[in-house]
């Protein structure tokens, strides 16, 4: 084989051997971090906080939105 040959193929091979290791490593890692985190949620130690209602509609208004809303679709408006 010719110089330029060998030295291309320890290239590919140094490519090819890192390109796995990294894999492994990124699989690894991605693997114990979301253990904690499941963990974690399980464990309780998570609080949900949901976020602010700043719509300032309520209840019997979002009913009425989603009413009309239905009545469009039914007579075919939209």
């Amino acid at each position: 084989m010719k110089n330029k040959q060998i030295i291309g193929l320890v290239v590919a091979g140094a490519v090819f051997i890192v390109t796995g290791v990294t894999s492994v490593l990124t699989n690894t890692l991605s693997a114990n971090t979301m253990a904690e985190d499941v963990t974690t949620m399980l464990a309780g130690e998570l609080e949900f906080d949901p976020p602010a209602d700043d719509s300032g509609a309520d209840a019997e208004q979002c009913t009425g939105y989603i009413v009309w809303i239905s009545a469009q679709y039914n007579d075919g408006l939209y």
